[in-house]
């Protein structure tokens, strides 16, 4: 059981590695497409936006931006995650453009992988350390509403707050 719980925090940085670079490297085709004047009509400049705007998305979903988490709320979700790398994998495909076609199959990859992690990770959400943060700070204030501290008079280390 161990043994698998340390296998998926290996696959969850590798994955959080090669998303972070994805996304940087669709924002930077996408930047890349708009100086090149390769966009020809409407479609082609919406879709631009739209690789800009979501590759930088996809890229901040794995730096610890608490603002942004709130706003997209979905991408802290292991199935989120996954949902969304899908989508922009089908968005990004171009048989036309080798390295969109690329992105698109790592996209793809990495979004199968994620619902590999949501399906078998005890753990649904993508950062597990801001909510171990939240419960270390809950602590103390339970204790401050009672008004008692617990306190070991014999040394055993045992929790006595039933005793007082």
């Amino acid at each position: 059981m161990v043994g698998q719980e340390i296998s998926d925090v290996k696959i969850s940085t590798v994955l959080k590695i090669v998303t972070l670079i994805s996304g940087i490297a669709l924002a930077a085709l996408a930047i890349y497409k708009f100086t090149a004047l390769g966009i020809f009509d409407a479609r082609d400049f919406c879709l631009t936006c739209y690789y800009i705007i979501f590759g930088i998305l996809i890229a901040l979903s794995e730096m610890p931006c608490k603002c942004l988490m709130s706003c997209t709320s979905f991408l802290g979700f292991y199935i989120g995650k996954a949902i969304f790398c899908i989508f922009l994998g089908t968005i990004v495909f171009n048989k036309g453009n080798a390295f969109f076609l690329i992105l698109a199959v790592a996209f793809w990859c990495e979004g199968i992988l994620y619902f590999v992690l949501a399906c078998s990770c005890k753990s649904k959400l993508v950062n597990k350390d801001d909510e171990e943060t939240d419960e270390v700070k809950e602590k103390p204030k339970e204790e401050e509403q009672n008004g008692f501290k617990s306190v070991d008079l014999q040394g055993s280390g045992a929790d006595n707050s039933s005793a007082v």
